[in-house]
């Protein structure tokens, strides 16, 4: 729709999730992407009806307008927060649906750099859908899931960084606090999965 009209087909729409006991960090992450003059390009989908009044009459931001009906911590309920993550999976889905790439992150993302010429690469080599993960330097991931005692180490926990030696306990973690989705129908069917 109108939300699309600064982004052309084949463009990258920037898109948080965020209600009113999330609505600061959500400014903070508006204030972030404007630094990198993709202002016109991003939305913040307002998860109530009172964060919807203060992006439209104070901060001028766009959004998309879904109703949750709750203002607080989404993440305390289960129930709640599952119902997030099937919102999400729709949302994207429909921005994908408009044939715009979609860089999904979570409120509380700082954008310190645009990344959209190493996504754009990536998205050229054939990645459909691409997650951040927990796993980020090979030695501090196996130091958290180790302690040091007597220069011995227990284990203290699963460690899913593949790279790390001896790992047998699976793939990486992957983390939805920052997904970028291409519009392929491999991206569409994740996202439809998702949903």
């Amino acid at each position: 729709g109108e939300i699309f009209s600064d982004v052309p087909q084949g463009g990258i729409v920037w898109l948080t999730f965020a209600n009113s006991a999330f609505q600061d960090f959500a400014i903070n992450w508006a204030a972030h992407v404007y630094k990198l003059g993709k202002e016109r390009h991003m939305a913040i989908a307002a998860l109530d009806q009172p964060f919807q009044q203060r992006l439209l009459q104070a901060e001028g931001l766009p959004f998309f307008a879904h109703d949750h009906g709750r203002t607080g911590d989404l993440r305390s309920s289960v129930t709640e927060f599952r119902r997030l993550g099937a919102l999400k999976g729709a949302l994207v889905l429909e921005v994908l649906g408009a044939e715009r790439h979609v860089l999904l992150s979570d409120v509380d993302v700082i954008w310190m750099a645009d990344p959209t010429r190493v996504l754009a690469g990536l998205a050229a080599a054939g990645a459909d859908v691409m997650s951040a993960t927990d796993c980020l330097h090979v030695t501090g991931d196996e130091d958290k899931w180790k302690v040091r005692r007597n220069a011995t180490a227990a284990r203290v926990g699963v460690n899913r960084c593949a790279y790390n030696p001896g790992n047998a306990d699976g793939h990486a973690a992957f983390n939805t606090g920052v997904v970028y989705f291409r519009p392929s129908n491999a991206a569409k069917a994740f996202a439809a999965a998702w949903r």
